[in-house]
This record gives structure tokens, sequence and C-alpha cells, in this order.
């Protein structure tokens, strides 16, 4: 159970450096369009709401990612404990 919890961390901890950098680009990186896309009930390379995605705030995008790859519930918890660890001197 650890070892997978620290494989969520890990990987909830890169998707949000992806999605924490979204200023300083027009889009989210491809994996995680995708993903999102899908999850609004669009095909993966459909892009007609892909203004909407990056309207959004970061820990709903994160929501949204852990939701289709099948955390339901987790994703704002995940957020919120990655930012606590990120932010622990």
């Amino acid at each position: 159970m650890l070892r997978g919890s620290i494989t969520i961390i890990f990987n909830g901890r890169m998707i949000m450096k992806h999605l924490m950098q979204k200023t300083a680009q027009k889009t989210y990186s491809e994996r995680i369009m995708k993903n999102v896309r899908q999850n609004l009930g669009l095909e993966e390379d459909d892009t007609s709401r892909d203004d909407y995605i990056m309207s959004l705030p970061p820990e709903d995008v994160f929501d949204r990612y852990c939701t289709w790859e099948g955390l339901l519930g987790y994703g704002y918890t995940l957020w919120h404990v990655v930012e606590e660890l990120k932010n622990h001197k």
C-alpha cells in the first residue's frame, strides 16, 4: 500500500509540475490535454474545448486528470497533499 501511495504522490507531483507551468505555455502537455478532453466527453484529439480547459484552475484540471485515471474523488485531496509536501521545509 505504501509503495502505491508513493507512486500516486510522485505521479501527482509530476502532473502538478506540468499544471503549474501552464502560465509559461499556451497549453498543457499533450498527455494532460488528451486526458482532460476525454474526461469532458471529447475525443482525445478534439481541440474544440481547449480554451475552456486552459481557463480552468490547475487544481480542477488535476482533479479531472485523476478522475479519468480512475482516482475518483481524490484529485483535490492529492493536490493539497502534494502542495503541503512541496511546501514542507
